[in-house]
């Protein structure tokens, strides 16, 4: 008799015998999707004169000479990752779009930069992308004052960020993330009495997360925000913002809605979108050297992992097909034979 060596089947060889009966009920044809896509509108950043918030008395600043801005350093970047590898791309204004090595796109085109249109979910491709723009941006510093003291105040800086991502996983687990921001910093340099910094934005959000077919753990998040912070020569923060939330160090803000992200880990989807104005003037700044930041991003991450039923299905077939293989081999000398 001859002894054969025991030998395993490969998993998917194993997997397509066990539960060849059960066709498309053993699959899991999931996929998750997410996108934020945040534009910053009409942005300004202006000095008032201690004890002020309207900008109208913009002029008594301008003739004391309150303060004073550096020149900006402005970076857009934007990265994508899918399982883990992808492209990181930033510069100075507008940053190219960065996609997800290996992703492939429903429409089989790749997104064009600055084109903010969205490539939709899919349930059998994988991709992430990101883009990020400057559109348009003044020098920080006093704007041109009217004739009637007031300043004419035109936009200073007008920003978009967007990041997208699908993923299916039959019987797998899959991932991709993606992440687009701008920021701004310079430095502030108050004089004599002091002064207030007041600033203004229009925001347009859109965000969505969604699933389909059953799935677990964190599956899809799309979140967006624009902070604001001001820091003394110590390092020490005089003011924070996260536009739509209380201001730390503030003397008058306006609360529209407030950034938030949205999320889901269940078949279905949850969206936002809506858009706003909003300001905020800081407490009376003393004479000094200050540096002021701004960035806006969005983010997304999805994630497709099967059913745990599917899972399950899966261990019972691998152990089904071992014990069908013992059962159909005996111990002669000491070994297994056919």
């Amino acid at each position: 008799m001859k002894t054969l060596p025991l030998k395993t089947l490969p998993v998917a060889a194993a997997l397509t015998i066990a539960l060849g009966g059960m066709g498309a009920a053993t699959e899991v044809h999931a996929y998750a999707y997410a996108y934020s896509d945040l534009e910053i509108l009409n942005g300004s950043v202006i000095v008032l004169a201690p004890g002020t918030t309207n900008p109208n008395t913009f002029g008594a600043c301008v003739s004391v000479g309150c303060a004073t801005f550096g020149t900006p350093a402005t970076t857009s970047a934007a990265q994508a990752t899918l399982g883990g590898s992808g492209t990181s791309l930033s510069n100075s204004i507008d940053s190219l779009v960065a996609t997800g090595t290996g992703s492939a796109f429903p429409d089989a085109t790749t997104p064009v930069n600055n084109a903010w249109v969205l490539e939709g979910p899919s349930a059998s491709v994988r991709y992430t992308w990101a883009d990020s723009q400057v559109i348009s941006q003044q020098e920080l510093g006093a704007p041109p004052v009217n004739l009637d003291g007031t300043p004419n105040i035109t936009s200073f800086i007008n920003t978009r960020q967007i990041a997208e991502g699908s993923t299916t996983g039959p019987l797998g687990t899959s991932g991709g993330s993606t992440t687009s921001a701008t920021a701004l910093t310079t430095f502030l340099t108050v004089l004599g009495d002091g002064a207030r910094v007041r600033f203004d934005f229009d925001l347009v959000l859109d965000m969505l997360a969604e699933i389909v077919a059953p799935s677990t753990g964190i599956q899809a998040l799309a979140s967006a925000g624009v902070q604001v912070q001001i820091t003394d020569a110590s390092n020490a923060l005089v003011f924070s913002w996260n536009v739509g939330s209380n201001p730390l160090g503030e003397a008058a803000f306006a609360n529209d809605f407030a950034f938030t992200n949205v999320s889901t880990t269940s078949p279905g989807s949850v969206s936002f979108s809506d858009s706003g104005s909003f300001f905020a003037v800081t407490e009376d700044l003393v004479a000094g050297t200050y540096e002021l930041s701004l960035v806006a991003q969005v983010d997304e991450r999805v994630e497709a992992i099967p059913e745990p039923g599917s899972l399950a299905l899966f261990g019972i077939a691998i152990v089904g097909l071992y014990g069908a293989r013992r059962m159909r081999m005996r111990r002669v000398g000491g070994q297994l034979v056919a």
